[in-house]
């Protein structure tokens, strides 16, 4: 697949379980700097806190995550159809045919960025995780929002130590987009493809991947924020906005919540 990716610096300090599951944790950012946050687990999502009611996802929901909201509407022929993964967006991709078979159905994949959903499979999973829950609300982040996660953006728009992509001092790259070695064919920054949803390290708010992997989608259906493992670099600023072609290897998501209460 691509060579060796760089994970997140989180180490969970304690854990406190009440409704929700509440650890507290000290990120550790790629340019050494140290933060104690809340991480509260719900419904198997880790939610960070962006303002007074309004929490976000640390990650791209995953091929797990989707798995389980699968197995429950598998009662429901029709909506199961209807959210279904279609694997065959890999295919258009040089080198990435093994991924039509293995992309979803391999748990060795399963902490990977869920992809080849269209929008409303995305906005079904989070009505799904809603009625989970008697405290949180589930839904796509509007825009607005999504910038919200983004904690100390540079002029390009980058919440990164390294302004270009790549960090000199560290000898590797900051996040996953199209950097490739044409010459070797390889990827230059740990993956060729889609990267585990923890991969790479936070920023400073706690948020993984903001920037690449995959371009993850809005309450808008004409916009996705963030670019992928397919965009060049400039593709994956905070104010640029992209549009693709629905299921696509390069879209997923992450959620955003509200309490009821």
């Amino acid at each position: 697949m691509g060579s060796k990716s760089i994970f997140a610096g989180v180490v969970l300090l304690s854990t406190i379980c009440f409704v929700a599951c509440e650890s507290t944790a000290r990120i550790l950012t790629k340019d050494g700097r140290t933060n104690t946050m809340r991480l509260i687990s719900t419904n198997g999502v880790n939610l960070i806190k962006l303002t007074n009611n309004l929490y976000a996802g640390q990650c791209e929901i995953t091929n797990g995550d989707y798995k389980v909201f699968l197995k429950a509407i598998a009662r429901d022929p029709q909506r199961l159809c209807a959210n279904m993964v279609d694997t065959s967006v890999w295919a258009k991709y040089k080198y990435a045919e093994p991924l039509v078979k293995h992309y979803w159905q391999w748990s060795e994949f399963n902490d990977y960025p869920v992809v080849g959903i269209t929008w409303q499979a995305a906005n079904d999973y989070c009505r799904w995780l809603s009625e989970q829950s008697d405290v949180y609300s589930y839904r796509l982040p509007t825009e607005q929002e999504w910038k919200l996660m983004v904690a100390e953006p540079n002029a390009k728009g980058m919440d990164l130590p390294c302004p270009d992509g790549y960090s000199e001092e560290y000898g590797a790259f900051c996040f996953n987009f199209w950097a490739v070695d044409s010459m070797n064919n390889t990827a230059c920054d740990g993956g060729y493809f889609t990267v585990r949803a923890d991969a790479y390290w936070t920023n400073i708010n706690g948020f993984l991947n903001l920037h690449g992997n995959v371009a993850e989608m809005t309450g808008d259906n004409n916009v996705c924020k963030g670019g992928g493992w397919y965009d060049k670099y400039e593709d994956c600023s905070m104010y640029t906005q992209k549009q693709y072609t629905l299921p696509s290897a390069e879209v997923g998501f992450r959620v955003v919540a509200t309490k009821r209460f």
